[in-house]
């Protein structure tokens, strides 16, 4: 059984009985509440600009996915629909009133899946470039797939942290900090684990359409992992749904322009 993340008093980042990593910010008696979850390859330091800058409007949690960070892997974390019952009684503490949940690309997944299967829990969804099945993924995300994924995907961070010395010394912070997250924060086997469970894994659309919380889907429009396409459909089959496009942005909108993704995100809060 997961630990549940308010088990003990939290400092600014820690993890919880070294099951759980998380990162919090605000005032804990903040009724507005966001958990913020990370996508494939991050970490939960994806959010720390937004929540910052969050801090004064609610109370945030960023979690970190099973087999990243400081949350250990967990064998019932095989599938999607394991990983929603560990995030359930990771968060069983703050969601005694709903809360609002905004997911990235994996994480987005995830969060949709939650949404569906705890919907009084919800207070507002937000989706950001989220694949609503991994058929929507590119072809290359296939590639890791089979026996040989762990092996392939060390090769992959061995170039990346090739890429990583010169975006350090050519000043390209954001990619740094990306860089960082994908080699410090995850292992080769985590990222292969949580793969296979997102390309097994399709959102039921239809739950979330039937449930009465606000529901956004935000995309940069040159992402290149999942296509604008792809979010419109999805925002469509979540209708009433809004879609959010950030012009000149990709995979990463809250990297790319984070006060104009924050201001979004703080309007939703805020109006619902």
């Amino acid at each position: 059984m997961a630990a549940s993340i308010l088990a003990v008093v939290a400092t600014v980042s820690r993890s919880v009985t070294d099951e759980v990593g998380y990162r919090e910010y605000g005032d804990r008696q903040n009724p507005n509440i966001i958990v913020f979850l990370h996508g494939w390859g991050a970490s939960k330091r994806l959010w720390e600009p937004i929540q910052n800058a969050l801090a004064d409007t609610v109370y945030s949690i960023a979690i970190d996915l099973p087999g990243t960070g400081g949350s250990v892997w967990r064998p019932d974390c095989s599938s999607m629909s394991g990983m929603v019952s560990w995030l359930r009684m990771s968060i069983k503490d703050i969601s005694a009133t709903p809360l609002f949940m905004v997911g990235h690309s994996l994480g987005g997944h995830l969060a949709a899946l939650f949404a569906g299967q705890f919907p009084s829990l919800i207070r507002g969804l937000v989706l950001v470039d989220t694949p609503e099945s991994g058929s929507v993924l590119p072809k290359r995300s296939e590639w890791p797939l089979g026996n040989h994924g762990p092996w392939m995907l060390n090769m992959t961070q061995a170039a990346t942290a090739a890429q990583l010395m010169i975006y350090r010394r050519f000043g390209d912070g954001s990619a740094t900090i990306r860089g960082d997250m994908y080699l410090e924060d995850n292992t080769a086997t985590g990222l292969h684990r949580q793969l296979r469970a997102l390309h097994a894994s399709r959102i039921d659309t239809g739950t979330i359409r039937n449930a009465d919380f606000p529901r956004m889907v935000l995309s940069g429009d040159r992402d290149r992992m999942v296509a604008l396409e792809h979010a419109a459909n999805l925002a469509l089959a979540l209708e009433p749904c809004e879609l959010h496009v950030f012009s000149r942005c990709g995979h990463c909108p809250m990297d790319d322009k984070p006060e104009q993704f924050t201001a979004v995100i703080r309007d939703f809060c805020c109006h619902n």
